[in-house]
């Protein structure tokens, strides 16, 4: 299998943000809307200290911030970055970031849950 040209592997991300669903899940791009409950989240220490860049405590502001920067990862081929929500109440439950690494033809899988009890269930979503 031949790497995609530079203006192929560029194509790709030139559609919108895309929606992936299940039947109890859906994950999709984030929203201005989703800040107040982002902010909830990334200001819980638990969830600060699994990651590296992200400040404790979560500045007021910083999840509108963050959300605005999505598009222009998508577009760039460097991440794709999802709200993961109740299917049925649109309940916020976490994020999904992909990060990929064309050089290479790889990408690397993450994901938060706002309920630890979820954690371990939500593995399912980035096999």
């Amino acid at each position: 299998m031949t790497s995609p040209t530079p203006a192929e592997y560029a194509a790709r991300f030139a559609e919108p943000i895309p929606t992936i669903g299940s039947a109890r899940l859906l994950l999709r791009p984030f929203n201005i809307d989703d800040a107040p409950a982002v902010e909830r989240f990334a200001g819980r220490q638990e969830v600060a200290r699994t990651l590296i860049a992200m400040p404790h405590p979560y500045p007021a502001g910083a999840a509108q911030e963050w959300i605005a920067k999505h598009d222009g990862l998508w577009r760039s081929g460097d991440e794709l970055l999802l709200a993961i929500t109740d299917r049925a109440s649109g309940e916020f439950l976490g994020a999904f970031v992909l990060k990929f690494d064309a050089p290479h033809r790889h990408a690397e899988a993450d994901r938060k849950s706002t309920r630890p009890e979820l954690q371990s269930r939500l593995h399912l979503v980035c096999r």
